[in-house]
């Protein structure tokens, strides 16, 4: 299934295969809360 997403997914050590992940918004995140009236 496809989606267009709005935060990308970033390992935090990528030579570590235990390594956690965590997100961080696209420019499109923040035009969608600027849209919304959110500051993002």
């Amino acid at each position: 299934m496809a989606s267009y997403a709005l935060t990308k997914v970033i390992e935090d050590r990528p030579d570590s295969p235990a390594s956690d992940w965590h997100g961080e918004p696209k420019e499109a995140f923040r035009a969608v809360a600027r849209r919304y009236g959110r500051n993002g």
